[in-house]
Order: C-alpha cells, then structure tokens, then sequence
C-alpha cells in the first residue's frame, strides 16, 4: 500500500514539472453571461478613473515637507513673581517683554515663554530645615535623616539632626547641608484646574505645522498655506512630572562669603512639528495608477469561468471544450502532427 502511494506521488509529481498549462480561448455566445462580463469591466474602469486616479490623486507625484520654522514672539506679559525666602503669600506681579520671557531668544522648531517664575535670594553654603515640600518629617520618636544620605527629593545632604522648619514651628523635618535657605515650592492640587495649572506649573505643546499644498492648482499661492492645530503634550496637572520649568543661578560674594540667587522658571515651551504633502502631476505615477488598476480587469473574467463552469446547464460541454491535454509529437514535421491523448 505504501509502495502504490509512492509510485501515485512520483507520478504526479513528475506529471506537475513536464505539463505545461496555457489558456484556450474560447467564444461563447451568451447574452447574460457576456452583460454580466462587460458590467463588471466597467465597474473596474469607474474604480480606476474615480478612486484611484481622481479621488486618491493617482495621478501626482507626492512629497513630504521639509524644513525648519523660526518663530518670534512680540509683546509684553504681567508675570507672576514670587520670593521663595518668604513663608506668606508674597506674590507680585512684573511687566516683561520678549527679552524677559523668551528664553532663550531664538530655537530652531521650538519657543519657551516664561509665565511664572520662583526666586530664593542670598542663599549660602550652609545648614538648615528641608523644605516642607521634601516631606522629609521626623519627631522624637522617627528619625528617618541618616547622616550623609542624600534624598531623592532634596537639594542637600542630610545632617543627621531633626530640627524644627522655618515654614511651620509645629513641625520637624531633617536637617540638610546644601544652599540656604532651600527653595520653598508648591505644587497645584486641583487638577481640574489644567489651565491655571498650565500657567503655574508651564507645560509642553505641540504645534502642527500642516501644508497641503496642490501645486497643479491655478490658485497655488492661495491655495498652498499652512494650517496650525495645537495638542496639549504635558500639561501642569500631571501628578508624576508638572510642567515645564529650569533653573539658574547668580552668584556673588559679601565679605569673602559666597552667595546665590536662585531663579526657577516656569512656562509654556511650544515644540514646531512639520507635516503635510506637496501634489504634482506626473506621467509615470499616472501610468502606474492605471497599470495597477487594471490588474483587477481579471475579476470579471474569473466570476464568468466559474459561472460557466460551475452553474451553467451545458457546463460539462464547456468543460470538455476548455480543458484538453494534447502531446506534440516531435518526430513528425508536418503541422498536424499533434495527437489526442
């Protein structure tokens, strides 16, 4: 049974690389089938001059933009101004202009606007409180300040000592080695607030850039203008990461003791993104579009063989008439040399 298995797939197998297969073509006159036939043909055709070369721009050759945009700001700003060193509400308000809150003054593809900004004046290498907003709390009982240690959260090195906070006498926090007095900040808790958090705390946008541009167009120079569109990327009422801000520092010297002036910056950066298509015609796209298109040509062909095949009443005729196998014999030179198998 084995052997007779083997010998049936050696001969199919032999039969499948020494049979070659080509279409016969074959005139039947039907008037459904044939309708049938020239509807679908059209229906390709249609698919081919609408979809394909009218809807989806077949014809034109497509390009991406590229380039860089320099954006400059104008204008002046009340800026919220606080002074870390104080504990009370000591919030004042300062009149900037573009060479105050553009920072720096020019960025390739990007802006950064000041809307806020905290300063810690005189502060000294030295000892003292961590800020309340470290929330490194301690009392007679818990003290988690290990000496030499340096938290995550703060901008020193632990003492060793609880001692009481400057911001609030009920409470006691660790004592740090770093510059003195520590920044004092806090951050916004009503997070539904996201635009007052955004001025606060600054944040990340995005702007999009978009050009569609159509250049075959009478109106090109109407018609080719960006549009912009904004997408909030970070905003101030993120728990993990609020907003946008840097720092820098002024240094000085009073009687041979050094000093500094802490400023922290919070505002708005805008981050340019370059996006469209540039269209144009282009014969080679075109022949393209259409060459592809009439691949599907075949469909019509292929529903009307399986009709024809499958479901028509004289189908076992049409079946004999289409498929024959015939061997050339290679011996006779004569043009009726093939025979029947």
């Amino acid at each position: 049974m084995a052997s007779e298995d083997s010998k049936s797939f050696g001969s199919s197998f032999s039969h499948y690389f020494r049979t070659y297969s080509t279409v016969k073509k074959i005139k039947v006159h039907n008037t459904s089938v044939a309708i049938l036939h020239r509807i679908l043909q059209f229906v390709v055709l249609a698919y081919i001059a609408v979809y394909i070369v009218w809807l989806k721009k077949g014809y034109q050759d497509v390009q991406m933009p590229s380039g860089s945009s320099v954006i400059k700001v104008k204008g002046v700003a009340r800026v919220s101004t606080d002074n870390s060193s104080f504990n009370s509400n000591n919030i004042k308000q300062d009149l900037w202009d573009a060479a105050e809150y553009l920072i720096p003054p020019i960025e390739n593809n990007a802006f950064f606007i000041a809307t806020r900004k905290t300063v810690t004046y005189d502060q000294t290498l030295s000892t003292c409180p961590s800020a309340l907003s470290n929330k490194l709390f301690c009392n007679s009982t818990y003290k988690p300040c290990k000496k030499g240690t340096r938290p995550l959260n703060a901008n020193g090195f632990l003492t060793g000592n609880c001692v009481r906070s400057q911001e609030n006498k009920t409470r006691h926090v660790c004592e740090i080695n770093a510059w003195c007095p520590e920044e004092r900040s806090s951050l916004i808790h009503d997070y539904h607030i996201d635009l007052m958090a955004l001025y606060q705390q600054g944040g990340l946008i995005e702007i999009q850039q978009k050009w569609k541009c159509n250049f075959d167009s009478l109106e090109v120079e109407k018609e080719c203008f960006p549009t912009f569109t904004f997408n909030l990327l970070q905003s101030g009422s993120d728990e993990r990461s609020p907003g946008i801000n840097y720092r820098f520092a002024e240094k000085y010297s009073v009687n041979g003791i050094k000093y500094r002036t802490l400023t922290k910056i919070y505002g708005l950066r805008f981050i340019i993104a370059i996006r469209g298509k540039g269209r144009q015609f282009d014969i080679v796209h075109l022949f393209v579009a259409i060459g592809s298109g009439l691949g599907y040509m075949i469909i019509g062909e292929i529903i009307c063989e399986f009709i024809f095949l499958k479901f028509h009443k004289y189908r076992n005729e049409y079946r004999r008439i289409k498929t024959k196998r015939y061997h050339l014999n290679q011996s006779k030179k004569c043009d009726d040399s093939t025979k029947v198998v």
